[in-house]
Formats: C-alpha cells, structure tokens, sequence
C-alpha cells in the first residue's frame, strides 16, 4: 500500500494547516476465506481454495442443533495433533473420522441420521491469483479564514467483504481555541 500527505505551509491563527490533502490505496494479496464443510465420517476434506497462506488456518468441529441451527459445541482442532494440512492443495487429513452426526437424545426421529448435524469449519488466508482486491480512498480540507473549514472524503473497498464506498462532506467552525461546530453528510 502507499500514502501520500499533503499539508501547506501557510497556517491558520490556529496553528492548523490551511490546506491538507491524504491520498492512500491498497492490494491485497491474501484474501480470507470462512469453509464449512459437512462431516462425512471420513477424515479428508478439501477446502475450496488451495494455496492456502502457511500457518493461517483455523480448524473447528461444530455442532448445530438439527432443529434451530444454533451452534451446541465447538472444538477447536490442532494441527499435528489433530489434524495435519497441505497448503498447497488445500486439504485437511484428521487423525481420526468426523462423525456426520452427534447424538441428539431424542426417541423418535424421521430421517435416516437422526442427530444433531457436525460441520468442520476452518478460517484461512489464501493466496489471490491477482490483485484485484483493493481500498482506495481520499480525504481532503481547506481553511477558508481561521474560523470556517471544508472537507470532502472519499473511499472505495473491495476487499474481503465485497465492495463498498463511502463519500461525505464537512464542515468546521471554529468558535474559540477550545469550541468548535462540526457537521458532516
């Protein structure tokens, strides 16, 4: 990423520079990915990216009620103890089978597994073919006199979570050294 800032050397009574200008922008080469995967009763799964960032994973076992789909357990797994992984193909061996299902207590059941459903979730980086995903963005103020000053911002993300801008307008009055109105749109 880089940042560019800008302040001129004229000042207001205030100390405060009259004109101040920030520009920034950034890649992102890793992107973080959420798999839950359903339990098979194996112990290999694949996650659905490979090029897996060494090291970033996070594996869990999770429980959820069959009926509601609220979270009953979570069990965080260690790699080399519970599991081990290969990074580059993005696959996860257990030491042991994942069970499709836990036992849910109850008497009657309709389906064929009766039980509350296990899913194994794992948070990772991978690797990004490209650097598409980025955040750039500017912030912008002017002075006009020592009492009254303007701004405009700007930003536009397309990282992770998809993409999103923001834009607004401001303004300061300066009253005294200590009391100042703001507004912003």
């Amino acid at each position: 990423g880089a940042r560019f800032t800008y302040q001129s050397v004229a000042k207001t009574s205030y100390g405060q520079p009259d004109t101040q200008v920030v520009v920034f922008g950034a890649q992102a080469r890793n992107a973080h990915v959420r798999d839950e995967i359903d339990a098979t009763g194996g112990s290999l799964y694949y996650l659905s990216h490979h090029d897996v960032v060494q090291g970033s994973e996070e594996v869990t076992i999770v429980v959820r009620d069959v009926n509601t789909g609220l979270m009953l357990s979570l069990q965080r797994q260690q790699r080399n103890i519970d599991y081990t992984i290969k990074y580059d193909e993005g696959r996860i061996v257990f030491n042991r089978p994942i069970a499709s299902v836990v036992e849910s207590g109850s008497i009657v059941s309709t389906t064929i597994l009766s039980g509350h459903p296990v899913r194994v979730q794992v948070d990772y980086e991978a690797l990004t073919g490209s650097l598409d995903k980025t955040a750039t963005g500017a912030r912008a103020q002017q002075h006009l006199g020592d009492h009254v000053a303007v701004g405009a911002t700007y930003v536009k993300d397309e990282l992770d979570s998809g993409r999103h801008e923001l834009a607004g307008v401001d303004t300061e009055v300066k009253v005294g050294k200590a009391t100042r109105f703001t507004a912003e749109y």
